[in-house]
């Protein structure tokens, strides 16, 4: 057990480096004014990590250096189990000689290898005007290392006689004096610089190979290190990764993770809702990560970094194979078992990848329907087939799906024994009742929102019944571009009275809100209703397209308007018509309605359902 945590000291404390600039800065700091005391460098390869398991004296002094550097595929492979940044590839080979030629003008001692390969990596040291005061071979005992540097102590010690013995040297080197020095375990940097073994081709270090080319040079010797060796690395890496998953009970914060095919900065209603849902768990003390893909597909397919905070939100955005609909995500399964719970929202192959991440690793899952992911009628009977077929297997595997509606709790209700009704809660867009008379539309720009609809019913409303007031477009082009729809306005001679703000902060809608009375949306589909309940808690009253989402959310508030947009004469008379029986009684219903979507309630809600999928 003890030796377990000194394996997990050890992966923790290697020091990942994602950057060359990063790495510039580290170098920076090895440099001889900069070293105050001795520090040791050690790297560690997968060879390196399995001596580790067998030999605790020499992990021991593994942790006592200052810096251990990650070196090679291997240890690249055990990260991304983990779930974890690999960082930069520091093998020494590499980085030994960047941090040699800070020492130009100082003294060296190269300690290790045979001769004639130590005098020939000595001359590599001189033309960098590096003075070598100590030159001896690797099989000197260790007290005849020490004497040595006790007696002239240098700036920079080179330990090049393999492992175990560099670096139980090198802490008996520190024992013995104190003076500044880097002292640096360096494996076969000698035999390198010296001759004796030459580096791999580009092709072999590019693709991580380099042991395979070492291999076949010294097909006897290193057999048992790299076939036999790397074998053993691997299952242990398995072992580490299955076993990193926090004990339960420990006190600690929940640590919860919500998967979302695409976040922030991606705007729209899911996108925020995932936001809003982050924040108000964190706030009550959770420990709370983001994982979604490292695209935003309306955007301009620029990649996004790896790791951000977003709003106090730790954002983990990764790579994927396929397209927007159909995507496998490039993450390892293991990343998720550093988590209590895995919360997934809408139903895409996010849901499915995780839901087999579940049936394997035993990682408690939740999700959210959100509608479900395959709504709209394109390739309607594939949807079907996928949905009862593929969906319907990684529906078993959730411990809890939170349907958002009662059509969405029928539609899933087949599919997992614990179907539980929670509507999504909503961010209020104010406090008080907006006593303006505009017309407001928040949401995508998309094609199932219908938003030329909207746009012809406006413009009899001002042509055909004399309505005041503008027209006020908030979100963001989806597939249907500003332009497309400003000359649908200009063409209808209603472009004065429309106003498009694109994509707006939270601040700038709940300002426009103000101004306006009424809100419209023509949209074919709502997976929720978001964003007609925010509109709602300033007291707007809606006028919505038909679709099941809608009709649910104004049937039981009892307030607001069900008209078809694709009957523009009808729809347009219609809203006219109720225009001037709406009052304040009315707008006070619909602020009312609208704050029964809390985010306290749905959080609470939540908490149990996490608590209960992880006893």
């Amino acid at each position: 057990m003890e030796q377990n945590k000194s394996i997990k000291t050890l992966v923790d404390k290697i020091r990942i480096v994602e950057s060359e600039a990063e790495l510039n800065i580290l170098l920076e700091t090895l440099k001889p004014q900069n070293i105050k005391k001795p520090v040791r460098i050690a790297f560690i390869n997968a060879h390196g990590f399995n001596l580790c398991y067998t030999d605790p004296a020499f992990l021991h002094d593994v942790l006592q250096c200052d810096y251990i550097f990650r070196d090679g595929a291997g240890m690249s492979i055990l990260y991304k189990l983990l779930g974890r940044d690999a960082g930069l590839n520091l093998n020494g080979t590499d980085l030994i000689p960047r941090i040699v030629e800070l020492y130009a003008g100082f003294e060296a001692a190269l300690l290790g290898t045979t001769s004639p390969y130590l005098e020939k990596a000595a001359e590599r040291f001189t033309t960098k005007e590096i003075t070598v005061s100590h030159l001896m071979d690797g099989f000197k005992t260790d007290a005849d290392y020490v004497s040595a540097l006790v007696e002239r102590p240098c700036p920079l010690v080179v330990l090049a006689m393999g492992m175990p013995k560099q670096e139980r040297v090198a802490r008996q080197i520190v024992l013995a004096q104190n003076k500044p020095a880097l002292i640096i375990c360096g494996g076969a940097i000698l035999d390198f610089m010296g001759g004796k073994v030459t580096r791999a081709p580009e092709f072999f270090r590019k693709y991580g190979m380099e042991w395979f080319y070492r291999l076949m040079l010294e097909p006897k010797r290193l057999f048992k290190r790299y076939v036999i060796g790397n074998f053993v690395f691997l299952y242990r890496a398995l072992v580490i990764a299955f076993a990193q998953k926090p004990e339960k009970g420990s006190g600690r914060p929940l640590k919860i993770l919500h998967v979302v095919r695409q976040f922030a900065p991606a705007i729209g209603g899911l996108e925020s809702y995932v936001m809003s849902m982050a924040k108000h768990q964190k706030a009550k003390g959770y420990d709370v990560e983001v994982l979604t893909l490292n695209k935003v597909f309306h955007g301009d397919a620029a990649q996004l970094p790896a790791n951000d905070t977003i709003n106090g939100i730790k954002v983990k955005r990764v790579g994927f194979w396929g397209r927007r609909r159909f995507f496998i995500p490039r993450i390892s399964p293991f990343y998720f078992t550093k988590f209590d719970v895995v919360h997934v929202h809408n139903t895409d192959v996010f849901y499915d990848y995780v839901a087999l991440v579940s049936a394997f690793l035993r990682i408690p899952a939740v999700a959210t329907t959100h509608g479900g992911f395959f709504h709209t009628g394109d390739f309607g009977l594939i949807k079907k087939i996928y949905f009862q077929t593929v969906t319907r297997f990684s529906s078993f595997w959730y411990k809890a799906i939170f349907a958002i509606s009662g059509n969405d709790k029928d539609t899933f209700k087949g599919l997992n024994k614990n179907i539980i009704l929670q509507p999504n809660a909503v961010e209020p867009l104010g406090t008080d009742i907006s006593e303006g008379l505009d017309f407001l539309y928040i949401g995508r720009i998309a094609k199932s929102k219908n938003v030329p609809d909207i746009i012809r019913v406006f413009a009899l409303m001002k042509h055909e019944h004399n309505v005041d007031g503008k027209l006020h477009l908030i979100g963001p082009a989806w597939d249907v571009t500003m332009e497309e729809l400003q000359k649908i306005a200009a063409k209808l001679r209603i472009a004065e009275h429309i106003v498009f703000h694109g994509a707006s902060e939270r601040e700038e809608m709940m300002d426009i809100a103000q101004k306006c009375g009424y809100f419209l949306s023509a949209s074919s589909f709502e997976g929720f209703g978001m964003s007609m309940l925010e509109a709602m808690s300033v007291g707007i009253i809606p006028f919505v397209q038909g679709n099941e989402s809608f009709i649910e959310l104004v049937e039981q508030g009892g307030v607001g308007h069900i008209v078809d947009f694709q009957k523009p004469e009808q729809a347009a008379q219609e809203i006219a018509e109720s225009l001037p029986k709406i009052d304040d009684t009315m707008r006070q219903k619909a602020q009312n309605f609208s704050s029964t979507f809390s985010w306290t309630e749905l959080v609470h809600k939540a908490d149990a359902v996490y608590k209960d999928s992880i006893s």
